[in-house]
This record gives structure tokens, sequence and C-alpha cells, in this order.
């Protein structure tokens, strides 16, 4: 007896021969526990113009809209992969009502971060976070917790990024592994010890012990994309930021994988 084909005519699997009814859902960043921050400009943007600029980028899981009342700093309308996206012009900040110890729900034990963006420019010279980098996602006051982008000394581009309040410890992805105009996915992770990053399909670059975040200190760091505290020139974010996912949680294995699969399958970075 030969077995029923499960494709249709054009390839696609087919569910009823399946048995299963109806195809399983989309995977949706929230199917992972802990998100507590989402943002994506597909469906979550208020545009206000001429010339149209970026005043309100929603959060689809909280509260946490990033918002700019001033239109000479708020981000032109880009795209990352054909997908709309801000456009971070050297002079763009957008900030939240929420402090990073709001952000995590209190824990300070763990968070993953992952941020797809474009580079079109990266200025500042190499060093630690905040004062030699340009700021993906950084903090309102003297502090040192952000992600940025940075020259790596050697003629080429690497990410840098720092969860520590106590300590100033720094981590960086390895050298050369930014490419200026490309979809890149930047993947920040502080837990078990230790915070790392993640550049696209690069391995993990190493692991530094990741210092310690006070409570005390943490609740006075209001959350900022575009720029670090110092407000240096250098410092502004050049390019478009396609999505930010904040996890208070250490994602690793198949929820990872999972997670980075859906971004490369929406902005075109290689996961």
């Amino acid at each position: 007896m030969r077995s029923r084909p499960v494709t249709d005519r054009r390839g696609r699997f087919d569910y009823q021969k399946l048995g299963g009814g109806t195809p399983p859902p989309p995977f949706s960043p929230a199917d992972v526990a802990g998100l507590v921050m989402w943002h994506d400009v597909r469906d979550q943007v208020v545009v206000t113009g001429p010339p149209d600029r970026i005043s309100d980028w929603g959060d689809q899981v909280g509260t946490w809209d990033f918002t700019q009342a001033t239109s000479g700093n708020r981000p032109l309308v880009g795209a990352i992969n054909s997908v709309q996206a801000p456009d971070m012009t050297g002079s763009s900040i957008m900030n939240t009502s929420t402090v990073w110890q709001g952000l995590f729900n209190g824990s300070l034990n763990a968070c993953t971060i992952y941020i797809v963006c474009r580079p079109t420019a990266i200025a500042a010279g190499s060093g630690t976070f905040g004062y030699n980098c340009n700021t993906l996602i950084g903090q309102t006051v003297s502090g040192n917790i952000g992600i940025g982008l940075q020259q790596d000394g050697l003629g080429g581009y690497r990410a840098v990024a720092s969860m520590s309040v106590s300590g100033f410890a720094h981590c960086y992805s390895g050298n050369s592994e930014v490419n200026l105009s490309g979809n890149t996915l930047v993947q920040f992770t502080y837990g078990s010890g230790s915070m790392r990053l993640r550049v696209n399909n690069k391995p993990t670059g190493t692991p530094v012990a990741r210092g310690a975040m006070s409570a005390a200190s943490v609740n006075a760091q209001g959350v900022r994309i575009g720029l670090a505290y110092n407000l240096a020139a250098a410092t502004y974010f050049t390019g478009q930021i396609g999505s930010i996912l904040v996890y208070a949680a250490e994602i690793t294995g198949a929820d990872d994988t999972a997670i980075r699969a859906y971004l490369a399958s929406i902005y075109g970075v290689i996961v």
C-alpha cells in the first residue's frame, strides 16, 4: 500500500494529510519566557512630519515606548532588508519612561538583549563602553550600562557592551566582525557569572566576569537608544535599528536558536 503524500502540488506541507488539521502558529519572540521589551517598527510606530520622523516607537509587550519630543532629535524613517526601521542620523535619541531595573522586573541576575542594526558610520575610537563607542542602547545618566559599536584598533569594527555599575567590566565581540552598511545582529548575554557578546553567526566573544549590578544605581539609569550618557557627538549611533528584544533571563539552546532564526527571516541577518 502506497502512503499518501504529505505535501500539496506546490510542495507545501498539507496539514490535513499530516493529521494536524491546522498549521502551527508562527514563532513569536513572546513564546520565549522572560520577554520584557519588544520593539519592532513594522506595526508599532508613530511618524510625524514633514519631514517624516519617528516620534514614538511602541513596545509590543510592555509600556516602555521609545519617544522623542524634539523634532531635530527624532530618527528618520529608514529600512533594513526592505523592512521599516528608525534611521538614526547621528543626532537621533529616543528615551523610555523606565529605568534598567524596572525593565528587568527588579531582577539583576540575568538578561539577554538582541539588537538588529545596519551601521553606516562608526566614528568613535576603541576602548570602553560609554566614552568610545557609537551607542545602540544605553543609559541616560552617569554609569556603564549599554551596547555599542566601535573601532577595534586594527582597522575593523566590533561590538562592545557593559551591564556593570560596580567594577565597570566590559566585553567585546571578535575584531572585524561588524561591517559598515551590513545587516547586523548583536546579541548580549548576562548571566552564569559572565557577560558576553555575539555578532551575527560569529562565535561568541570571550566571556568577561560580569561585575555587580547595584539596585540603587541601576534604578537611576534611564533607558535610551542612539546615544550614551556623556552626550559626546562621536558616541551617537549612525544607521538603522530594526528590532530590539530584551529578556530578563539568560537565553540559550533552542530558545536562542528560534529567536535568532526569527530575526534572520525578517531582516536578512546571517545567523
